[in-house]
């Protein structure tokens, strides 16, 4: 997989799972933050450039990881989402219906969040046989 630089953001209330993440998404040569709860996550997309790819637990403390997939599509409509379905089959599906690219099931590990990522970045990066870098995501209202 080839390792594509971009800005990611992963919000976990489990610290291991956040460190899975991480180092998934590290790996791919991705600088990462990291938020403990949606509204810190929310202050974060807020504060910094856009990111390109957010990686979040479905269940947060101050706000759902549902509600952070909604608004972070409304601020970014090209961020690529993955959710940790930390909440059952119904939460997954949800999750499905509010536009996230990926759900990944517990437990979780840094090598789901490598191949998901990967996958999904090319994917948006690669269009019609040429890369094109995730550089028009600049716009944060």
């Amino acid at each position: 997989m080839v390792a594509i630089a971009t800005r990611a953001l992963v919000v976990a209330r489990d610290a291991l799972n956040g460190i899975e993440a991480t180092s998934g998404l590290e790996q791919l040569g991705c600088s990462v933050d990291a938020a403990s709860t949606g509204l810190d996550a929310l202050r974060l997309i807020g504060m910094h450039c856009p990111y390109d790819i957010i990686v979040t637990e479905l269940r947060l403390k101050g706000i759902s990881g549902l509600a952070l997939v909604i608004i972070a599509r409304q601020k970014n409509p090209a961020v690529r989402i993955i959710a940790v379905n930390n909440g059952g089959e119904t939460l997954r599906l949800f999750a499905m219906e509010s536009g996230v690219d990926q759900v990944l099931e517990l437990p979780l590990d840094a090598e789901k969040v490598y191949e998901a990522a990967g996958l999904i970045l090319e994917e948006t990066t690669v269009k019609d046989g040429v890369e094109n870098q995730l550089t028009d995501t600049w716009a944060w209202l």
